[in-house]
């Protein structure tokens, strides 16, 4: 069971480089539920949401059976272990 209401809200991305990348796809927002606390790209350029922040692996980012996760959006895969952030809500 998620955590709360799956509302979804709109997400700025701040760091500039993850941010470029995404612009660049002409995505600069995602849609995110609420209980989405962290966001990160893993290395096939999906963006996941995280309810708790997430452990790095080889190829992507894991919730550590801790916490939810959810599939968010696509782009071209740059910098992925420099993705993870910290949900700025508007």
């Amino acid at each position: 069971m998620l955590p709360g209401p799956c509302m979804r809200t709109s997400v700025a991305i701040t760091n500039s480089r993850m941010l470029a990348a995404v612009m660049a796809e002409s995505t600069p927002l995602f849609e995110v539920p609420e209980w989405v606390n962290w966001i990160a790209q893993d290395s096939s350029g999906f963006w996941w949401g995280y309810s708790v922040e997430p452990l790095r692996n080889d190829s992507g980012w894991y919730e550590n059976e801790v916490g939810e996760c959810t599939r968010l959006a696509r782009t071209a895969s740059q910098g992925w272990k420099e993705s993870l952030q910290l949900v700025a809500r508007r």
